[in-house]
């Protein structure tokens, strides 16, 4: 198994921090990059920036008392980076739609499915992004699919910052847990 969390060392050889990867995923123009520019720089530019994969890494906080590191990866276009890689190793994904753009909100079930046939219990957070904006998707339609389909979910807005660190706060929680999971399940089939 390939082993998922990074422990960076000191001096002393204690651990200092444990580096997990996510992806963030959704259709283009849903700010996917605006939000992870706010998370890691606290800055918003309204410019589309419209990357097929980025990179960019956060600490988020502590998990169990140690210092967490999102190694975060952004994808638009599943078809130009296959799955297999996009997925490799990450540890939950961030599946975001514009809550302007219905079309936005019914790409996250293709999102999931795609997400799904990697890697079948791979925890996932549904995020409304620009809920500065008037929603033409209601919330309640969004968050009732998301509990559905048992996933968590977030009404954000990358413009004024309002719940983004919470998401990359909760995709670090969800990717702790499921590093543990897999370790454990792989310590059992030895």
């Amino acid at each position: 198994m390939v082993d998922t969390r990074s422990t960076l060392e000191n001096d002393k050889g204690d651990a200092e921090n444990l580096i997990y990867r996510i992806v963030v995923v959704g259709d283009p123009q849903v700010g996917k990059t605006s939000l992870i520019r706010r998370a890691c720089q606290n800055r918003f530019e309204a410019e589309a920036i419209g990357t097929s994969l980025h990179k960019d890494n956060v600490l988020v906080g502590l998990v169990a008392e140690v210092p967490v590191t999102l190694d975060i990866f952004e994808s638009t276009d599943y078809r130009r980076t296959p799955p297999q890689i996009l997925f490799a190793d990450t540890l939950a994904v961030v599946m975001v739609y514009d809550v302007t753009s219905p079309v936005s909100f019914f790409g996250l079930y293709r999102w999931k499915q795609e997400v799904q046939r990697i890697r079948s219990n791979m925890p996932l957070v549904v995020v409304g992004n620009k809920n500065d904006l008037p929603s033409i998707v209601p919330m309640s339609e969004a968050q009732g699919w998301a509990t559905f389909e048992g996933i968590r979910f977030m009404s954000v807005s990358a413009a004024t910052g309002e719940g983004v660190a919470e998401i990359f706060r909760q995709a670090g929680q969800l990717a702790h847990e499921h590093h543990d999971l897999l370790n454990h399940q792989w310590s059992l089939s030895r």
